[in-house]
């Protein structure tokens, strides 16, 4: 702690280092409604190259995933699952794995201390990996939410080819 020499100083630049730490836990709490949750540390594009399918696409309906009741008495709240249903907007031909435009798909995720809030009508990115079905995808990162840059930094890394694949077709 520093002091300054007045004796008002010490005080306020306790308080000044107090209302810093508030503000920074602050933050967090209302973004993701837990000090629990914290923002991701990779970035996008890390997210696009380490998921077998990414697509972008708007929430449904969201519920528990289903599972039988031994199952869910056993589960302890932090492997505990959701599920939403998301139609799909675009896909990149680079990791669809199988999904279509328009089509809706059912994600899950276990909840382990990562805060997912989606709301209806907004466009995410999404970063999965498929299962034995084919409608269903576990989450391998949390969903985006899907703004030009996040878009453009997903293109950058799917679409490395996307340019030249156009140049061929043309004959160039």
């Amino acid at each position: 702690m520093w002091a300054i020499p007045s004796g008002r100083g010490s005080f306020s630049v306790s308080a000044l280092c107090g209302v810093v730490v508030c503000l920074s836990l602050w933050t967090r709490v209302v973004r993701c409604g837990s000090f629990a949750c914290s923002p991701p540390a990779a970035s996008v594009q890390e997210f696009a190259r380490r998921s077998g399918v990414v697509f972008e696409g708007k929430l449904q309906e969201e519920g528990r995933a289903e599972r039988n009741w031994t199952e869910a008495q056993r589960e302890s709240p932090v492997n505990a699952s959701r599920q939403v249903r998301v139609r799909v907007q675009q896909v990149w031909q680079l990791k669809t794995g199988g999904l279509l435009k328009d089509s809706v798909v059912s994600l899950i995720w276990f909840e382990g201390g990562r805060c997912f809030q989606l709301n209806t009508g907004i466009r995410y990115m999404f970063f999965m990996e498929p299962t034995n079905d084919t409608s269903v995808f576990t989450a391998v990162f949390p969903p985006v939410e899907t703004k030009r840059t996040v878009r453009k930094d997903v293109s950058q890394v799917l679409c490395q080819d996307c340019g030249k694949t156009l140049l061929l077709t043309a004959g160039c």
